[in-house]
């Protein structure tokens, strides 16, 4: 059952006790909160007839707290600080404007980071809500009004397309996808040196893509039929870059990816791009895209400037 006193305490009451357990001394405590020391005095007694406990005692030296005062005081600090982050919070909300962000993952790898580096240097206040997945769920997530902008992934062949009509597409890098080894594979010197490598020598290689509705797989298929050799049906699965990376560099098995990205981590996973002999692999772009709808909101250019300007850092 709750003490029928819990009604009545306020918080300006632990503010008080937690005074008189630093400055021990009711008189500084009536300074400290510019009223009289009888007051100070009577606030401290309703608070020990709402917990039923002698919260402090008189020496020599001014007032100590008593066991019971000591306990107190540690949970009222708790809960007056949880009231200060509440405070915070509440008017953060609603000072600081929130941009719905949707970035493929390899871009938190370079681009995102810089872009956030030059918010901080040019002091834009923007919170960001960062949603990762890839080019199909970054589609989906701009066209049902989930994220106010995304960074992307784009081949040529789609800028124009007709499903992109109501899109504003803005380019901010050509990319290209690449095969690449680690340091287990029998090809790792090759790859490492930037010597062109026979595309015939990937046929019986073990390979880590993902699934076959990406587009990195899809431009892998494309670049093995363009050799002559048949689509890859990979040992391992795996959505993620970073995984791939992370069991290429463990492995003898081949991935993909984006070659920025990959170029990013060569020393820190001993990975290497491999350059593929008489073959281009096919360019894509990395994009900023948001729908028509949100042609007024005032944060997607914002961004997008410090976008441009990480884009140009990083080149």
């Amino acid at each position: 059952m709750h003490n029928p006193h819990l009604g009545k305490l306020r918080l300006k009451s632990l503010q008080i006790l937690l005074l008189a357990q630093e400055l021990k001394s009711l008189r500084a405590v009536a300074t400290a909160v510019s009223t009289s020391q009888p007051a100070v005095t009577q606030t401290l007694q309703e608070l020990e007839r709402t917990f039923g406990e002698p919260l402090l005692v008189r020496d020599h030296s001014g007032v100590q707290l008593t066991r019971a005062g000591e306990l107190l005081a540690a949970r009222a600090k708790v809960a007056l600080e949880e009231m200060e982050a509440a405070i915070g919070s509440i008017r953060g909300a609603k000072a600081v404007p929130v941009l719905r962000l949707g970035v493929l993952p390899f871009l938190m790898y370079d681009l995102v980071p810089r872009t956030l580096q030059h918010l901080q240097r040019n002091g834009v206040i923007l919170r960001l809500k960062i949603h990762e997945t890839y080019v199909q769920g970054l589609r989906q997530r701009l066209l049902e009004g989930d994220d106010d902008l995304v960074l992307t992934r784009l081949a040529a062949s789609a800028i124009d397309a007709e499903q992109f009509k109501s899109i504003r597409i803005q380019r901010l890098a050509t990319e290209t996808v690449t095969p690449f080894v680690g340091q287990h594979h029998a090809l790792y010197p090759l790859a490492l040196s930037g010597q062109a490598v026979n595309p015939a020598l990937l046929a019986d290689c073990d390979w880590v893509l993902p699934p076959d509705s990406t587009e990195v797989r899809r431009t892998v298929d494309e670049m093995l039929v363009l050799s002559g050799l048949p689509p890859v049906i990979p040992v391992v699965e795996v959505h993620s870059l970073h995984g791939m990376m992370m069991i290429v560099g463990a492995t003898k098995s081949i991935g993909a990816g984006p070659l920025s990205a990959v170029r990013r981590v060569t020393e820190l996973l001993k990975l290497a791009p491999l350059n593929l002999l008489k073959l281009k692999p096919p360019k894509t772009f990395t994009v900023a895209m948001h729908h028509s709808r949100q042609d007024d909101n005032p944060l997607i250019p914002l961004f997008l400037s410090s976008v441009m300007q990480a884009r140009d850092a990083i080149k």
